[in-house]
C-alpha cells in the first residue's frame, strides 16, 4: 500500500473520529438529527462518497444514536 492510499484511510478515520466528536457534544441543541445528518452528508461528500467512508459513517451514527437513546431512558 502506498502513503497516499495509507493516508486517505487515515483522513477518512480521523474525519469519522471529528464527526462523533461534533455530533456526540450536541445532543441537547434544537434541530440535532438534522445536524447529525447534515454533518453526514458534507462529512462522506468530502470523501467522494466512498463506501468505506459510509460504512463508517452509519457505524458512527448508529452508535451517537445508541449514546443518544440512553441518556433520554434515564
Amino acid at each position: 500500500m502506498t502513503e497516499n492510499e495509507l493516508r486517505r484511510y487515515f483522513d477518512m478515520f480521523t474525519d469519522c473520529w471529528k464527526f462523533f466528536r461534533r455530533n456526540v457534544g450536541r445532543m441537547d441543541d434544537p434541530g440535532f438529527w438534522q445536524q447529525v445528518a447534515d454533518d453526514n452528508c458534507e462529512t462522506w461528500a468530502k470523501h467522494n462518497h466512498d463506501p468505506l467512508m459510509k460504512t463508517l459513517l452509519a457505524a458512527t451514527t448508529k452508535e451517537i444514536e445508541r449514546i443518544y437513546d440512553g441518556r433520554n431512558a434515564k
